[in-house]
């Protein structure tokens, strides 16, 4: 999808000029029985692809890898991977991964594990290695997130409901003289999701709430 940009922080071009905001294609490399492997490549937020409420707010330009397969007694498997590259010129590349198992044990209940690393080893695009005298610390982010839910079967309160709860710690973050010498790294997130859309005319409302301290995510994605 695109729209007309009236800054340039969102996406790519100039002042009041085109902006791309999603655009993606998809390479199915196979399937057979209940697996598959597919490929996408373009640009997305990353929500697209992980689960989160409190991160994945970032529009990338990525490489998707996807596989999917069903166990039969122990849920239903899914795996995503994606890279995509943050500064060209310093070749700085971050990555994310998660793992899911839904259907537990032939339950409604499912689990989600992500670990996402936008951390720069080297230099950023001024010559400050991260962490000197407070440059680079924007990119100090390597986050685990745990996140378990149960989805009620709408013939049992008549709606689609998702209950969710999720921890996370960024294993990156320094004790800081503005975080009073402490590590600020974890956040949490619990909710509800009511509805479901598939079609057009469905709805669906969201409540959670979240607890995320000064390090456990990125001020910017």
């Amino acid at each position: 999808s695109t729209d007309m940009a009236d800054d340039t922080t969102l996406g790519s071009g100039t002042e009041k000029k085109v902006r791309l905001q999603r655009a993606f294609a998809g390479y199915n490399v196979f399937e057979e029985d209940t697996a598959r492997f597919d490929l996408e490549l373009g640009r997305r937020k990353l929500y697209d692809l992980f689960s989160s409420r409190i991160q994945f707010a970032g529009t990338v330009d990525a490489l998707a890898l996807k596989y999917a397969n069903s166990v039969e007694s122990v849920g239903d498997l899914n795996v995503t991977g994606a890279t995509w590259l943050v500064d060209d010129r310093v070749d700085h590349f971050a990555w994310a991964v998660e793992a899911s198992l839904s259907d537990l044990a032939e339950t409604a209940l499912y689990a989600k594990y992500s670990y996402i690393d936008w951390d720069n080893t080297g230099v950023d695009r001024w010559g400050n290695k991260p962490g000197l005298n407070g440059a680079g610390r924007w990119w100090q982010s390597r986050n685990s997130q745990v996140m378990l839910g149960y989805k009620v079967q709408p013939e049992v309160l008549n709606v689609d409901v998702n209950l969710y709860a999720a921890y996370l710690i960024n294993h990156a973050a320094k004790k800081l003289n503005k975080t009073n010498n402490k590590k600020k790294n974890k956040g949490y997130f619990v909710g509800a999701t009511f509805g479901k859309i598939e079609y057009a005319g469905d709805w669906s409302v969201d409540l959670n709430w979240q607890s995320v301290a000064a390090q456990a995510v990125l001020d910017q994605e």
